[in-house]
């Protein structure tokens, strides 16, 4: 089995077109890939992409932060990004473990769709509540 492609979607600096349809997608070589290209051109983004998108865990914990949100201006920021990664090749016992996600593409191969959507959440107060709010943080620190 190996990834065959991800496409990306308001993720970091790959926003969106016509739309809502990812603004890249790379498909891989089933044997050797390299990501060539100038700083700040997305490689990093593409790697911690295929991280998200499998939960690997490292050394390095990596959550998911406001700059992973595509910014079409400064402080302006999509609502939600989304990555999608298609596996292929997949052997008889692979596809027994996936069976259940499992779908065929054009050739009846099988193939496994795994994607990652976030959405960032919206906090909403009335103004009762944040005023309550203000009054526990100021009590907290004994101000008056």
């Amino acid at each position: 089995m190996y990834m065959k492609s991800i496409s990306l979607t308001n993720f970091r600096q790959f926003g969106t077109q016509n739309g809502s349809e990812p603004v890249i997608t790379i498909n891989f070589n089933p044997n050797f890939n390299i990501l060539v290209g100038e700083n700040d051109s997305g490689k990093t983004a593409v790697i911690d992409a295929i991280r998200y998108l499998l939960g690997c865990i490292s050394d390095d914990f990596e959550k998911i932060k406001l700059e992973d949100f595509y910014s079409e201006s400064k402080d302006k920021y999509s609502d939600y990004f989304y990555i999608e990664g298609i596996f292929v090749d997949l052997t008889g016992k692979e596809a027994g473990a996936f069976l259940e996600w499992l779908s065929f593409d054009k050739n009846n191969e099988y193939e496994l769709r795994v994607s990652l959507r976030v959405e960032k959440r919206r906090m909403k107060m009335d103004r009762n509540t944040l005023k309550e709010k203000f009054k526990q943080v100021k009590k907290s620190l004994k101000v008056d």
